[in-house]
Protein backbone atom coordinates (compact mmCIF):
# COMPACT_ATOMS: atom_id res chain seq x y z
CA UNK A 1 0.00 0.00 0.00
CA UNK A 2 1.40 3.36 -1.00
CA UNK A 3 -0.09 5.10 2.05
CA UNK A 4 2.23 3.12 4.31
CA UNK A 5 5.39 3.52 2.20
CA UNK A 6 6.77 6.12 4.62
CA UNK A 7 6.71 3.55 7.42
CA UNK A 8 9.05 1.29 5.46
CA UNK A 9 11.55 4.07 4.81
CA UNK A 10 14.68 3.76 6.97
CA UNK A 11 15.35 7.51 6.80
CA UNK A 12 11.98 8.18 8.43
CA UNK A 13 13.02 6.17 11.50
CA UNK A 14 16.51 7.66 11.60
CA UNK A 15 14.97 11.15 11.65
CA UNK A 16 12.43 10.00 14.24
CA UNK A 17 15.27 8.71 16.45
CA UNK A 18 17.15 12.01 16.11
CA UNK A 19 13.97 13.87 17.09
CA UNK A 20 13.61 11.48 20.05
CA UNK A 21 17.19 12.26 21.13
CA UNK A 22 16.72 16.04 20.78
CA UNK A 23 13.55 15.86 22.87
CA UNK A 24 15.42 13.77 25.45
CA UNK A 25 18.16 16.42 25.64
CA UNK A 26 15.55 19.16 26.06
CA UNK A 27 13.65 17.23 28.76
CA UNK A 28 16.89 16.44 30.61
CA UNK A 29 17.77 20.13 30.72
CA UNK A 30 14.78 21.11 32.83
CA UNK A 31 13.18 20.18 36.12
CA UNK A 32 11.10 17.02 36.35
CA UNK A 33 7.63 17.74 34.98
CA UNK A 34 4.53 17.04 37.00
CA UNK A 35 3.75 16.88 40.69
CA UNK A 36 6.02 15.36 43.31
CA UNK A 37 5.21 11.75 44.05
CA UNK A 38 5.27 10.13 47.47
CA UNK A 39 8.48 8.35 48.45
CA UNK A 40 8.59 4.74 47.33
CA UNK A 41 6.85 5.32 43.99
CA UNK A 42 9.62 5.14 41.38
CA UNK A 43 7.83 7.24 38.75
CA UNK A 44 11.13 8.56 37.40
CA UNK A 45 12.36 5.01 36.76
CA UNK A 46 9.10 4.18 34.97
CA UNK A 47 9.46 7.31 32.84
CA UNK A 48 13.06 6.42 31.96
CA UNK A 49 12.04 2.85 31.09
CA UNK A 50 9.16 3.99 28.89
CA UNK A 51 11.04 6.73 27.08
CA UNK A 52 14.01 4.51 26.34
CA UNK A 53 11.64 1.76 25.25
CA UNK A 54 10.33 4.15 22.61
CA UNK A 55 13.91 4.98 21.57
CA UNK A 56 14.81 1.30 21.37
CA UNK A 57 11.76 0.60 19.23
CA UNK A 58 12.43 3.48 16.85
CA UNK A 59 16.06 2.45 16.38
CA UNK A 60 14.95 -1.15 15.75
CA UNK A 61 12.43 0.02 13.15
CA UNK A 62 15.29 1.90 11.49
CA UNK A 63 17.34 -1.28 11.10
CA UNK A 64 14.36 -3.39 10.04
CA UNK A 65 13.36 -0.85 7.40
CA UNK A 66 16.98 -0.62 6.24
CA UNK A 67 17.31 -4.40 5.97
CA UNK A 68 13.84 -4.69 4.35
CA UNK A 69 13.09 -7.76 6.41
CA UNK A 70 10.66 -8.73 9.16
CA UNK A 71 13.39 -10.29 11.28
CA UNK A 72 16.17 -8.39 13.03
CA UNK A 73 19.56 -9.85 12.12
CA UNK A 74 21.36 -10.91 15.30
CA UNK A 75 24.40 -8.79 14.47
CA UNK A 76 22.33 -5.63 14.99
CA UNK A 77 20.96 -6.37 18.44
CA UNK A 78 24.22 -5.40 20.15
CA UNK A 79 24.47 -2.21 18.09
CA UNK A 80 20.95 -1.16 19.04
CA UNK A 81 21.48 -1.99 22.69
CA UNK A 82 24.76 -0.06 22.74
CA UNK A 83 22.98 2.94 21.19
CA UNK A 84 20.58 2.93 24.15
CA UNK A 85 23.38 2.21 26.63
CA UNK A 86 25.53 5.13 25.52
CA UNK A 87 22.55 7.44 25.11
CA UNK A 88 21.57 6.64 28.71
CA UNK A 89 25.12 7.33 29.90
CA UNK A 90 25.23 10.65 28.04
CA UNK A 91 21.78 11.56 29.39
CA UNK A 92 22.81 10.87 32.99
CA UNK A 93 26.00 12.89 32.52
CA UNK A 94 23.98 15.71 30.96
CA UNK A 95 21.56 15.75 33.90
CA UNK A 96 24.46 16.02 36.35
CA UNK A 97 25.08 19.58 35.15
CA UNK A 98 21.73 20.80 36.51
CA UNK A 99 21.19 21.31 40.22
CA UNK A 100 17.49 20.44 39.99
CA UNK A 101 18.23 17.06 38.34
CA UNK A 102 19.77 13.94 39.83
CA UNK A 103 22.37 13.10 37.23
CA UNK A 104 24.56 10.00 37.30
CA UNK A 105 21.74 8.03 38.93
CA UNK A 106 22.57 4.35 38.44
CA UNK A 107 18.91 3.37 38.92
CA UNK A 108 17.87 5.67 36.09
CA UNK A 109 20.64 4.26 33.92
CA UNK A 110 19.46 0.69 34.59
CA UNK A 111 15.92 1.74 33.70
CA UNK A 112 17.28 3.25 30.46
CA UNK A 113 19.01 -0.03 29.57
CA UNK A 114 15.96 -2.13 30.50
CA UNK A 115 13.69 0.14 28.46
CA UNK A 116 16.01 -0.07 25.47
CA UNK A 117 16.04 -3.88 25.69
CA UNK A 118 12.25 -4.07 25.95
CA UNK A 119 11.84 -1.58 23.09
CA UNK A 120 14.10 -3.61 20.81
CA UNK A 121 12.32 -6.87 21.62
CA UNK A 122 8.79 -5.50 21.34
CA UNK A 123 9.55 -3.58 18.14
CA UNK A 124 10.50 -6.82 16.42
CA UNK A 125 7.09 -8.30 17.20
CA UNK A 126 5.23 -5.14 16.12
CA UNK A 127 7.24 -4.94 12.89
CA UNK A 128 6.58 -8.60 12.09
CA UNK A 129 2.82 -8.11 12.49
CA UNK A 130 2.84 -4.94 10.39
CA UNK A 131 5.19 -6.45 7.80
CA UNK A 132 2.82 -9.35 7.24
CA UNK A 133 -0.19 -7.03 7.10
CA UNK A 134 1.13 -4.41 4.67
CA UNK A 135 3.36 -6.40 2.30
Amino acid sequence: MKAFALFKNARFYLLAWLAWFILLWFLSSGPLPGPKTPPGIPIDKILHWGYYGIGGAISTFWILAREKDAKLPAKYFELLFLMGFFTGAIDEWHQSWYEFRSGNDFGDFLADCAGTYCGIKSAQLVWKVLWNKFT
